[in-house]
């Protein structure tokens, strides 16, 4: 019997991240949420354990990232931590890096980065294949190594 996937998208900054990934997981097996607010996602992630989640990462404009804080509350949420963490933006993780080096650690917690637009199929087979053996990558290994 093949175990069911729970994976959660979140969209926090108005930018359609989905590009067909949804779907292309829903074929996979997947059971996806997806979110497109912060407060949803917080909602969400408090109420269901994921196998991988994948948000949405943002200048907002101000100086910082949108979405951080559900990357910040996933760090002590133990309902998540066998989870794995992917980045999804139309920035590159470098960029966002150097304009918010104060994010470094939370940010780290991510085990990939996908820079859009994505090509749906191939990042539903990646996202599949390490949320089955997370390992080192899961939320929780990721958090105690960067203690």
């Amino acid at each position: 019997m093949k175990l069911q996937r729970n994976i959660l998208i979140v969209g926090t900054y108005g930018i359609d991240i989905f590009y067909g990934i949804a779907e292309e997981l829903q074929k996979l097996g997947c059971n996806v949420d997806t979110s497109i607010s912060a407060e949803d996602a917080l909602a969400k992630v408090s109420a269901l354990a994921y196998h991988a989640i994948l948000i949405n990462l943002e200048p907002d404009g101000s100086g910082g990232v949108e979405g951080i804080e559900v990357l910040s509350t996933l760090v002590e949420n133990e309902l998540q931590g066998d989870a794995v963490c992917l980045g999804v933006s139309t920035q590159t993780p470098t960029s966002l890096l150097v304009a918010n080096p104060d994010k470094l650690k939370t940010l780290s917690i991510l085990v990939g980065w996908l820079t859009l637009p994505i090509l749906a199929d191939k990042a539903g087979k990646m996202i599949v294949d390490i949320s089955a053996n997370p390992g080192h990558l899961a939320l929780r290994n990721r958090v105690q190594a960067l203690a």
